[in-house]
């Protein structure tokens, strides 16, 4: 196998170290500053604008505060509301009911006690 022979390694071995001399060489020289330049673009770049970032940060936050607390007051004012009409639809449904008994079913109702009241007389009767 040719690769594995002696006679061959000086020359591989001298070939390795040009061409990854020539590769540190150009990465050094021209790959390594491109990239160095644009970190700093980007460094420079995020610093100039996470002032603006925070400040919006801080608005949505006091934005979120304000809308939680409105929620919350226009819950409790609602919740009054409905327990105060709650309570008047109690009041309204017991003087209804006391009306229709007293003024409505007056009649109905002395008939059937005098009905009831017949019926008991006529088992007395019968008996």
């Amino acid at each position: 196998m040719p690769q594995l022979e002696m006679v061959t390694y000086m020359s591989q071995l001298f070939w390795l170290f040009v061409f990854f001399t020539l590769y540190y060489a150009i990465t050094t020289k021209y790959t390594l500053p491109t990239v160095s330049a644009s970190l700093k673009t980007r460094k420079k770049f995020l610093a100039a604008y996470s002032s603006d970032i925070s400040s919006s940060d801080l608005e949505e936050k006091e934005t979120l505060v304000a809308y939680e607390g409105l929620f919350t007051e226009s819950f409790a004012v609602t919740k009054k509301a409905m327990d105060n009409r709650n309570k008047q639809i109690l009041v309204y449904s017991e003087e209804s009911f006391q009306k229709a008994n007293s003024e409505l079913f007056a009649s109905a109702n002395q008939a059937f006690i005098s009905s009831v009241g017949n019926l008991e007389a006529y088992k007395n009767v019968t008996k």
